[in-house]
């Protein structure tokens, strides 16, 4: 297990506290921190935070992998499931699970994650926070949170681009499975800034000793219009994908059409060419050489005859366009 711990100062930024400090002097004053644990386990968990004396559900919610995203208030304590990607193409989020306290905030991740490491040194440094709360740190780490998920999408569009450029250049130089590959992983980004969506929709709501957005209310409605437009955005890359999906059937049926076309022509020109030589097969012994010397050649130039006659009318008619 891994604790980095901050406490916030009065010109609103952090400062670096040493972790072997927190328990349990952390837990007996207003100072207001911010803890982070990266890959802890039930015994580790125990250790910070048992002093609380908080709902046993706590830990043990906390320790549940399951993938989904949620926003349970305790008496002592809001737990949330907060989804993010490190990469475009994981398909699987990262769950960040945050331990929301009157004073303290900590956040949990299982492996390690640079953005967190990255908005810290922010607010070590340069940056500030809107004032002195856990709301506005909270705020602070959301915000930085869906911006860098923001510019993952960023990505995915130019993907998209270039996918859809190749399909009207070169449609037969590409591979559905390359479309349904980034559908799929369209799909996943969309449910997880839907997921984040209704993060940011409830803690709107939560009103409690525990935890209140105060004066963040603006910053979070605001924070909540952005994902809605990040959420409409995403959807119609969903849109454009799908359309790209109709029209590589599309593609593939007309080639398919062609084929068949091709191959409909040539049946259709050697088929009297074929009853022809079935006839002279069966006629033999009365169209021999022997019997009558020019009745194979007649045969042939008839074959012959009947080929140039069907191509001339096949190629009037359209058919090899």
């Amino acid at each position: 297990m891994d604790i980095k711990a901050f406490k916030i100062n009065e010109n609103k930024s952090l400062v670096p506290i040493d972790s072997i400090d927190l328990p349990p002097a952390w837990i007996q004053d207003e100072t207001r921190r911010w803890i982070d644990i990266e890959n802890p386990d039930a015994a580790d968990l125990h250790k910070l935070i048992g002093p609380l004396d908080l709902d046993p559900n706590v830990i043990k919610n906390l320790l549940d992998y399951d993938s989904r995203t949620e926003v349970i208030s305790f008496k002592k304590s809001l737990i949330i499931k907060f989804p993010t990607h490190l990469n475009i193409d994981d398909f699987d989020p990262l769950y960040l699970r945050i331990i929301c306290l009157p004073s303290t905030l900590i956040t949990i991740h299982q492996k390690p994650y640079t953005r967190i490491n990255k908005i810290a040194g922010e607010l070590t440094s340069d940056s500030r926070l809107k004032d002195e709360s856990i709301s506005a740190l909270l705020y602070y780490i959301f915000d930085k949170l869906i911006d860098e998920n923001a510019k993952l999408m960023i990505a995915l569009r130019e993907r998209i681009d270039l996918l859809d450029e190749s399909l009207d250049e070169s449609p037969e130089l590409i591979e559905r499975s390359n479309i349904v590959k980034l559908k799929r992983l369209t799909g996943k980004h969309i449910v997880k800034f839907e997921s984040q969506l209704y993060c940011i929709g409830t803690l709107q709501k939560v009103e409690s000793d525990v935890f209140s957005i105060g004066r963040q209310r603006e910053a979070y409605s605001d924070l909540y219009i952005h994902l809605e437009t990040i959420v409409g955005i995403i959807n119609n890359y969903q849109t454009r994908l799908i359309d790209m999906n109709q029209s590589y059937l599309i593609f593939i049926q007309g080639r398919t059409s062609s084929r068949l076309r091709v191959l409909t022509i040539i049946s259709a020109i050697f088929l009297p060419q074929t009853f022809l030589i079935s006839w002279y097969a069966l006629t033999e012994k009365y169209l021999s050489p022997d019997k009558w010397q020019v009745g194979y050649p007649i045969v042939m130039v008839m074959v012959l005859i009947s080929t140039i006659i069907l191509a001339i009318y096949f190629y009037k008619k359209g058919w090899f366009k």
